[in-house]
């Protein structure tokens, strides 16, 4: 899986953009940005939890977090 697939497979599992967006108090837009490129380094963990940990920071970030 790309970090882009996990990355759009944690915004589905987590309720979809706009309960994404709401999280983090941006628009949804920014959340399809995040799936194109990648989400910042501060927003990854947040996004996992809010997944419920079905997708690790690794998957989303490979350049930066470690397998645990």
């Amino acid at each position: 899986m790309t970090p882009n697939e996990a990355t759009k497979n944690a915004v589905v599992v987590a309720g979809g953009n706009k309960k994404v967006a709401a999280f983090f108090d941006c628009k949804p837009k920014t959340i399809t940005c995040w799936i194109r490129t990648q989400v910042p380094l501060e927003k990854v963990k947040d996004l996992c939890e809010l997944s419920g940990n079905y997708i690790k920071p690794h998957q989303i970030r490979p350049d930066f977090f470690e397998p645990q």
